[in-house]
């Protein structure tokens, strides 16, 4: 596994979603200014290599994750988990010896859209084939993303296809999303030990399906599902404040 270190301080972790490495937008600069930030690359993300012969799903992540936190001596430091970046963290934690506190932003938890859930059925080496081309990544990927969290303009569906280019395949389509996140979270999150604070974004489409599952979360008003990028100021301060406690 690739990953970075920025600023001084404090360690804390800052784990991406699905999709790609760096829905920051430049917000972990930010953050870098009062911590240590660690920004870990999940197998076939960023300049983290896919691994040969493996299905790319939140166990392979989790697994990765788990050894990065270990192997840095991070068993103690915050960790800021985003969008899918939430299931692997907690399933990552669910492997023992992590007990720092977690912060989980955007958390899928029902998976509401119809169409990912059919999505989900087609064998993974045709979801690999659509997954490798534009088209596919355009037409399907994007669309099916847009369900989930909530609709974007077409500059930034744009922008995010050219994104899509440091993503390996088999980390793009290989997930399961109802299998592994909505029959499995539940139980995972009744055993969680470790002090775990929830926030959405005002906007953010899974926080009407999640809610009803996570006690009193925090949410960002007029924010969307990526909370860094649509308000980073009011974000910093949620979490300088809960990192502080």
């Amino acid at each position: 596994m690739s990953y970075s270190i920025i600023g001084k301080g404090t360690a804390i972790v800052l784990l991406h979603g699905s999709m790609i490495s760096n829905p920051w937008k430049g917000f972990e600069k930010e953050l870098a200014k009062y911590y240590k930030v660690y920004l870990p690359h999940l197998p076939g993300f960023g300049a983290s290599e896919a691994v040969n012969n493996q299905i790319h799903n939140t166990e392979l992540f989790s697994e990765a994750f788990h050894l990065f936190i270990k192997n840095a001596l991070l068993e103690k430091a915050p960790i800021i988990a985003f969008s899918l970046g939430t299931i692997v963290a907690v399933k990552a934690i669910s492997k023992g010896g992590i007990n720092g506190k977690l912060i989980l932003i955007g958390m899928p938890l029902i998976i509401s859209s119809k169409k990912l859930k059919k999505a989900s059925l087609i064998p993974v080496w045709i979801k690999r084939i659509l997954g490798s081309t534009v088209w596919g990544r355009s037409k399907i990927l994007i669309p099916l993303l847009r369900d989930v969290i909530g609709a974007a303009d077409k500059k930034r569906n744009t922008q995010l296809l050219k994104e899509l280019e440091t993503t390996d395949t088999h980390a793009l389509v290989d997930l399961d999303p109802y299998k592994e996140i909505e029959l499995q979270m539940p139980r995972l999150l009744k055993k969680l030990g470790n002090e775990a604070i929830y926030i959405y974004g005002a906007n953010d489409k899974l926080l009407k399906t999640s809610k009803n599952l996570i006690k009193n979360p925090i949410i960002i008003k007029e924010a969307e599902h990526n909370v860094f990028r649509s308000q980073p100021k009011s974000t910093l301060n949620i979490l300088r404040y809960h990192l502080k406690k």
